[in-house]
C-alpha cells in the first residue's frame, strides 16, 4: 500500500490527497459487534498507514475512513481528518441491531402491499428488487430477523423473497391481515434499498408531503 502511494504521487498531472479506507464493523478481520472497538482500529490502522505513506516522503493530509456503527468512536484517533457515516440519514435494522440507533431512529421503511393470503403466510408485492438482500438473516455477527422489520406488526416476519414478491411468515398472535392491506417495512440495509428505487416519498403526520427522484439511482458502474 505505501508503495503504491509512493508510486501515485510520482505520476505527472496527479496529486495524492489523502488515503480513503471503509473496515465497517470488523475486528482484527473479522465480523464483531463491537463497535468501539472496531472504530478504534479502523482509526489506528489508517493512522498507522498514513504516517508510513508520509514516511517515504509523500505529504499527505486527509485519512478518511467510517461508516455509521464505528464513526464515533474512529472519529477520537489523533490523525484521522474525516468521518464518512451514511446510513445514519435514515437508519436501518443492522444500524438498530449493531447498537448504533434504536428503531425510533429509522426514518425510512418500504410500503408493501398484500397481494396474497394463506394460512401461515402473507405474500407482498417486493421482493429480491424492492428489498436489499446484502444484509442477509440469522448470520453472525447481527443476526438479523428476516429481512427487515414489519413495523405494523411484530408477529409477522419477512423470510424469502422472489423477484417480485416476498413471503411473510404470520406467527401466533398476528393481526388479521387481509388482501390489500398495506404494511410498512424497515429493511436490513437501507442503503442498496434506496438505490433501488426511482423515487423516496415524505411522510408527515401520516400524510404525503412530497416526492423526490433519486437522482444516483443505479448509477454504479
Amino acid at each position: 500500500m505505501v508503495a503504491l502511494a509512493v508510486a501515485i504521487s510520482r505520476m505527472n498531472g496527479l496529486h495524492l490527497e489523502g488515503i480513503f479506507a471503509f473496515k465497517a464493523m470488523t475486528l482484527a478481520g473479522k465480523p464483531t459487534t463491537d463497535r468501539q472497538a472496531a472504530g478504534i482500529e479502523e482509526g489506528q490502522l489508517a493512522v498507522v498507514l498514513a504516517d508510513r505513506i508520509r514516511a517515504d516522503g509523500v505529504a499527505i493530509s486527509t485519512v478518511s475512513i467510517g461508516s455509521t456503527p464505528t464513526a464515533e468512536y474512529a472519529a477520537t484517533i489523533p490523525g484521522v481528518t474525516e468521518i464518512r457515516p451514511g446510513t445514519y440519514v435514515f437508519n436501518d435494522m443492522a444500524t438498530v441491531k449493531s447498537g448504533a440507533c434504536t428503531l425510533d431512529d429509522c426514518a425510512a421503511c418500504v410500503l408493501a402491499t398484500v397481494v396474497s393470503k394463506n394460512v401461515g403466510r402473507l405474500v407482498i408485492d417486493g421482493g429480491s428488487k424492492t428489498f436489499s438482500t446484502d444484509s442477509q438473516p440469522d448470520r453472525p455477527p447481527l443476526n438479523l430477523t428476516g429481512f427487515g422489520r414489519i413495523l405494523d406488526d411484530d408477529r409477522l416476519v419477512l423470510n424469502r423473497f422472489t423477484e417480485e414478491h416476498g413471503m411473510i411468515t404470520v406467527m401466533e398472535g398476528a393481526k388479521d391481515w387481509q388482501v390489500g392491506d398495506q404494511l410498512k417495512i424497515v429493511p436490513n440495509h437501507i442503503c442498496t434499498t434506496v438505490n433501488l428505487h426511482d423515487t423516496l416519498t415524505f411522510v408527515k403526520g401520516g400524510q404525503v408531503v412530497r416526492a423526490v427522484r433519486i437522482d444516483a439511482r443505479g448509477c454504479v458502474t
